[in-house]
């Protein structure tokens, strides 16, 4: 069905505004964690667990060693990207993919509030990465031992060489997918948990001037204001990005759920991996300041060993995956339109391609509102005092 997007965007709204209400209480969003970790965390186990089975039962790996790149000559008469014809350049788009796994551990900062010793944040945030780091590594090893790394090859290797039956082939498959589908909700807990606070925060420091009239209404324990902001703007988001997705987009590589749904799931996709970027190009931005704040020293600080080492790396490779990310589709964009090649899908990809860029400078735009604002109102302020001064 064509209006299949309509249920979606509406069960959207109801588990947004859900997890918005339930994030006013630390203890039941807590427990909401915990069961999302269990669900997070099964699935990992699962996967691992197979991938492993499979490799020691005979299973064939299927990783190919060589490296496919379309000509050159395509980007001319198809339309190809760049990602798919340069070497290096399709690697450095998906380190996005890499941000997106860690993108998390950041919010824990905003949680020092509700914790018994906020001095262990770093370490406690440290730890968290580590971990996660090792899991992926086994899931990476797990997935290449055997198959070539997707679903699909799994599943052809347990029935065509392993002969697993079809029935447990579908309850591995359908819980696993199951739970990971519960546990993606997690990203919405913690954001509905963290995201509140520490707006809060912001308003009490006089940092967001949008909410300041309600500065006398603030509490971090449970912060309605900021609650209620969040909900309504990551509702009207939901709803923009929605339409966006659905009818000025155009991908299906998500193949099984209906045209309009797989436009839109696609597009999920690809903003998922810009938002995890450009929360970490902020990182990025806070890094580079504390580092110039070495040499300015505006702020006392208390200096830490090796900061200065690994600060200059995280900007350095952070800086280098955002330059590929935010121009290989506008690269992409003016190579189509300059070379307008004579395929029948040529206004649907310029329609993609179009859309891509314009959501992509929204989520580098919308970030640094706030900051835009602030300087728009101090330099407001200096103008009407020259004002009244010259009367």
């Amino acid at each position: 069905m064509n209006s299949d997007w309509i249920i979606v965007l509406a069960v959207s709204i109801l588990i947004t505004i859900y997890f918005f209400i339930i994030g006013l209480n630390t203890k039941i969003a807590e427990f909401h964690n915990k069961l999302f970790l269990f669900a997070k965390f099964l699935p990992i186990l699962v996967t691992i667990i197979v991938g492993f089975v499979f490799f020691f039962q005979g299973g064939s790996s299927r990783l190919s060693n060589n490296f496919d790149f379309l000509p050159i000559e395509k980007i001319k008469t198809e339309g190809a990207s760049i990602a798919s014809s340069l070497p290096g350049v399709g690697v450095l788009i998906s380190m996005s993919g890499i941000f997106f796994s860690y993108e998390g551990f950041f919010t824990a900062a905003g949680l020092q509030s509700e914790m018994k010793e906020p001095k262990k944040t770093p370490i406690a945030i440290l730890l968290g990465i580590a971990i996660a780091t090792i899991i992926y590594l086994f899931i990476a090893v797990a997935t290449s031992i055997v198959g070539d790394g997707s679903i699909s090859s799994f599943i052809q290797i347990a029935k065509n060489e392993l002969n697993w039956s079809g029935l447990t082939i579908k309850l591995i498959l359908g819980t696993t997918f199951l739970l990971i589908g519960v546990s993606l909700l997690g990203i919405i807990n913690v954001f509905t948990l963290w995201g509140p606070r520490a707006l809060e925060e912001l308003i009490m420091r006089d940092e967001f001037s949008l909410l300041k009239k309600w500065k006398n209404r603030i509490n971090l324990n449970k912060p309605k204001v900021s609650t209620v902001f969040l909900c309504i703007f990551s509702v009207i988001c939901l709803i923009i990005f929605t339409l966006i997705g659905v009818f000025a987009f155009d991908d299906q590589s998500y193949g099984n759920y209906g045209e309009k749904l797989n436009n839109l799931y696609s597009f999920a996709d690809i903003t998922g991996n810009w938002a995890a970027l450009i929360s970490f190009l902020l990182i990025a931005a806070a890094i580079y300041g504390c580092i110039r704040n070495r040499k300015t020293q505006k702020i006392a600080v208390q200096k830490q060993r090796y900061f200065l080492f690994f600060g200059y790396i995280s900007v350095i490779f952070i800086t280098i995956v955002l330059i590929f990310a935010i121009f290989a589709p506008i690269i992409d964009l003016i190579l189509i339109f300059s070379y307008k090649p004579p395929i029948p899908e040529f206004s649907q990809i310029l329609k993609t391609r179009i859309t891509i860029v314009i959501v992509l400078f929204l989520f580098i735009f919308v970030p640094v509102l706030p900051v835009i604002w602030n300087w728009w109102q101090k330099k407001l302020k200096i103008f009407n005092k020259r004002q009244k001064n010259s009367l």
